[in-house]
């Protein structure tokens, strides 16, 4: 079930001990799947500021032949 979201940006959803964050960024969705080793707070962190980092960055200034190299 989704417990919590940022229109355009970001899905929290949970269920059990495990859960899911999502984050949308320009070209990609990044997905954090966590159990119950992972508190969900450490995985929002970790989803969103690689999708922060990928909108600053990569995916915000790369042409996408570039981005496809660091894909490889």
């Amino acid at each position: 079930m989704v417990i919590q979201g940022e229109p355009g940006a970001i899905i929290r959803g949970k269920k059990g001990l495990g859960g899911v964050t999502i984050k949308k960024t320009n070209q990609a969705l990044i997905i954090g799947i966590y159990d119950e080793l992972m508190t969900p707070g450490q995985c929002n962190i970790i989803v969103e500021r690689l999708g922060d980092y990928l909108i600053d960055t990569v995916m915000g200034s790369a042409s996408r032949e570039e981005v496809m190299v660091l894909e490889k």
